[in-house]
């Protein structure tokens, strides 16, 4: 068993090196979770306060507006299936209960609540087809305690275990082709979940793990994390083969792509202190931002990307824009808000989630006038 505090609980590697739910778990049904990082690169920041500017009038150009959250979980990953159907979760400590929050394109609502999971990455191909990595816990008094974790399939009618394992991170194709990152690679093949990549050789303590996939074909799929030893990884999976890309991030902790030729990873120093946004070119990795404010912790767990050079990376306190040519740097609108995670369809549809440890969640919403 392992005894979590909250920050541990959102399944952000941003904020502990330790998987969201692992180990063993029982079976339940509920309706009720070598790159070369050259660093001759255009990373000028603009340390904006809460908006990206019009370089040339200094006029707020777009803004990050605070939602309605429905709930005062903190809430770890961000994923939809439309700008009119999106999901987060996390652990409500003030319900102590985990929490499914759906965006219906009007507002946000509780989906399902559970009094003894806490949520983590969800990921689908319909409403009536989502998977969702769920922690396994027990309350002792305030302090919770982890048991175990799983993948629960939601299949428009109940909830149904499909393992007993948790993850970082869900990514996939199809509902027969699906991809948990985790203290170890899983592939679910609509009937069962297959080891593919074993954790035996991310050696360390603690033990590394991948946080993150994200892939542009079946035979074009990427992982990232860190391990144990302080060496973060990029890993390519060829549908039968894992490569691994050398770099000198300490942990990388999100990954995103428009295309095969465009992906970027985040992450940073184990201290926290020195943050890296990469570039996947087709043929090899780049460093193109790298955040070392000595006034602030800048440990980034989030990233998403608009296309045409164009990304956002998020984490801890901070959002940063990269226009394809200059970086943007701004707070996170209420202070003290952690930002967690960052997804969306579209500019006009994007989403960073995240909280704070006095029971506030927090939800923004990029607003770019017509």
């Amino acid at each position: 068993m392992r005894r979590f505090s909250k920050y541990v609980l959102i399944g952000s590697s941003l904020l502990a090196a330790v998987l969201s739910a692992c180990g063993g778990g029982s079976s339940s049904t509920s309706d009720g979770g070598g790159a070369d990082t050259d660093t001759d690169t255009d990373t000028d920041v603009d340390t904006d306060s809460d908006t990206d500017t019009d370089t040339d009038t200094g006029e707020p150009t777009c803004w990050w507006d605070p939602m309605e959250t429905g709930t005062s979980a903190l809430l770890g990953h961000v994923w939809g299936l439309s700008s009119s159907e999106v999901y987060t979760g996390g652990l409500d400590y003030s319900q102590k209960k985990g929490l499914v929050q759906l965006y219906d394109g009007v507002e946000w609502g509780t989906r399902w609540s559970f009094d003894d999971r806490s949520i983590g990455s969800v990921w689908g191909t319909d409403e009536n087809d989502l998977f969702v990595v769920m922690s396994i816990h027990e309350w002792d008094g305030d302090d919770v305690i982890q048991i175990g974790g799983t993948i629960a399939h939601w299949d428009g009618a109940s909830f149904t275990d499909t393992c007993d394992f948790g993850a970082w991170d869900l990514f996939g194709f199809s509902s027969n082709a699906l991809y948990a990152a985790g203290l170890k690679v899983r592939y679910y093949d609509g009937m069962e979940w297959s080891l593919i990549y074993d954790q035996g050789n991310l050696p360390g303590e603690p033990e590394g793990s991948v946080h993150a996939v994200w892939g542009a074909a079946p035979d074009d799929v990427w992982f990232v994390g860190g391990k144990g030893d302080y060496d973060g990884f990029i890993m390519h999976y060829d549908g039968e083969e894992f490569e691994e890309i050398p770099t000198t991030a300490d942990l990388l902790n999100d990954i995103h792509g428009v295309s095969a030729d465009e992906i970027y990873a985040v992450g940073n120093d184990y201290g926290g202190y020195e943050a890296t946004v990469l570039k996947y070119d087709g043929n090899a990795w780049s460093t193109i931002g790298f955040f070392d404010d000595p006034e602030k912790y800048n440990a980034l767990s989030g990233v998403w990307a608009a296309g045409n050079g164009e990304v956002f990376a998020v984490g801890w306190l901070s959002i940063h824009h990269f226009d394809s040519e200059n970086w943007t740097s701004i707070d996170a609108p209420a202070s003290g808000d952690i930002v967690t995670k960052i997804w969306g369809t579209d500019l006009n549809h994007l989403f960073i989630v995240g909280g704070a440890d006095d029971g506030v969640s927090t939800i923004l919403k990029y607003t770019c006038p017509e």
